[in-house]
């Protein structure tokens, strides 16, 4: 267990599954993606919306191929190892983060894509590594191929 899970820093995702779907990865959440993720909505559109939000991420935790750039993609520069996962469908949002280890990932915060486009990314990777030095101050993002970085889960290392 994490020392900022103790701490209240870190929320892992555990999305409910059927029993035939594994757990491949680890996404764990800064509350305030936390927040997001597991909002309700007040509208069928809205509620609609935020189960599609959680149904993208399930995907990564069970077993989806995030290896795709529409997907999760790599910001630049490579070097920090910021990512961003894109949902694209309406409205979009960008869900920044980096790989703790293979197959675990910590989302640190995160933007709709209209805000991205006035203000560009590089106020959001400079939160997303603020919060990281905050919580992880030990651990340094992975920079890794993708491929690498998606390789599953070990709850041994």
């Amino acid at each position: 267990m994490l020392k900022v899970q103790k701490a209240g820093g870190l929320i892992l995702y555990d999305p409910p599954r059927k029993p035939h779907e594994g757990y491949r990865r680890r996404l764990w959440m800064h509350p305030t993606v936390r927040d997001f993720v597991e909002r309700i909505g007040t509208s069928e559109t809205e509620r609609r919306y935020q189960a599609d939000v959680r149904a993208f991420l399930k995907q990564f935790v069970v077993s989806g191929d995030f290896d795709d750039d529409e997907l999760l993609k790599l910001l630049k520069p490579p070097k920090e190892g910021i990512w961003e996962f894109r949902i694209a469908f309406h409205p979009a949002v960008r869900i920044f983060g980096g790989f703790m280890r293979p197959g675990e990932f910590i989302a640190t915060n995160i933007k709709d894509r209209n805000s991205l486009e006035k203000e560009g990314f590089e106020v959001h990777r400079k939160r997303s590594r603020s919060i990281w030095s905050t919580l992880c101050p030990s651990h340094r993002r992975m920079v890794a191929a993708r491929k690498d970085l998606l390789e599953d889960f070990d709850a041994n290392l």
